[in-house]
């Protein structure tokens, strides 16, 4: 409870309200020069399109009547919202983005953006959107009718905080890194990602499924508690050293995966259930204590204690 408490303290150090600086460099937005276009490309009216690379501020809090409120229409643009609120009033879109890509693009050509230092929230649909090799970091993206925060290949979640979205909190493809998290209170998973990500020093918690789902990826050093599913889901990956308690189903689900050194406690069905089908799950020096069960598996051979595990005082947990 404590590392939990911790760790929310220094992600919300994150997150202090920023004061109002210069766009040193960069193009100005906010609620004044929407209605005339607030530089060159960017038409009257919401939604705010970004449409060169480069640096753009938000200098004010700014509110959209329709479900989208900026839209970054091209590459290698970073838009800083500097502490203030975008807020997508409009009547629900599927399919829309409060802030964020209006498409994939051609080619790359929406690769490599940032959103940074701001709250988005009461999103049409989603919150963020962002292509590949793209970053969102200190941000709080709260109340979206879907998902929180998405982004493409290769990208970046950092230090953010996303709660109370009515899908998934976070969902992030192949690659990607998604790390210093606090992620609680969505309808939905938690934190979800392709392949080959890394999932680090997040805080999951009281999500309406999984607290935390990948493959074949590294899932560490995370928080993932009182979720209404399984508290960690992985395929053919790594769980290592979480702290995985009061989830109302499994602690962790592992299919040929390797499960080590995680404290897995007080989930309402089996502590840790694993299974495979292509090669063994392997499960070393976890402690596995007061849950619904302790291991469960199928079949028994594809689940192997490596050792050192203490399920309910006891070493041997098969």
């Amino acid at each position: 409870m404590l590392r939990t408490l911790l760790m929310a303290a220094l992600v919300s150090s994150f997150l202090v309200d920023l004061p109002a600086q210069a766009c040193e460099g960069g193009l100005e937005i906010n609620q004044a020069c929407a209605p005339g276009g607030c530089f060159p490309g960017d038409d009257p009216l919401f939604p705010v399109t970004l449409t060169r690379p480069g640096r753009y501020c938000l200098t004010g809090n700014l509110e959209s009547r329709q479900p989208i409120a900026i839209v970054i229409a091209t590459g290698l643009a970073t838009l800083d919202l500097g502490g203030f609120v975008v807020t997508c009033s409009g009547a629900p879109l599927a399919g829309s983005t409060c802030v964020g890509v209006d498409d994939d693009g051609p080619g790359t050509s929406r690769e490599g953006n940032v959103v940074r230092d701001g709250t988005v929230e009461f999103a049409g649909d989603v919150g963020v959107l962002l292509a590949d090799r793209s970053r969102v970091e200190r941000m709080r993206v709260r109340f979206s009718l879907g998902n929180g925060i998405e982004v493409g290949e290769g990208s970046a979640v950092l230090d953010s905080e996303v709660h109370r979205n009515f899908a998934i909190g976070i969902s992030a493809a192949e690659g990607s890194l998604i790390r210093g998290n606090v992620v609680s209170l969505n309808s939905s998973i938690g934190i979800i990602t392709g392949p080959g990500a890394t999932v680090s020093g997040n805080a999951s918690s009281n999500n309406g499924g999984t607290g935390i789902s990948s493959r074949g990826s590294v899932v560490s050093n995370n928080s993932s508690f009182s979720n209404s599913g399984v508290g960690i889901l992985m395929t053919e990956g790594l769980v290592r050293a979480n702290a995985v308690h009061d989830n109302d189903e499994e602690g962790v689900v592992a299919l040929d995966a390797n499960v080590h050194e995680n404290a897995l406690t007080g989930n309402g069905e089996a502590g840790l259930r694993c299974t495979g089908v292509l090669a063994s799950t392997n499960f070393r020096n976890n402690v596995i204590e007061n849950n619904g069960d302790t291991v469960t598996f199928s079949p028994t051979t594809f689940c192997r204690d490596t050792g050192e595990n203490t399920c309910n005082a006891a070493t041997d947990c098969l």
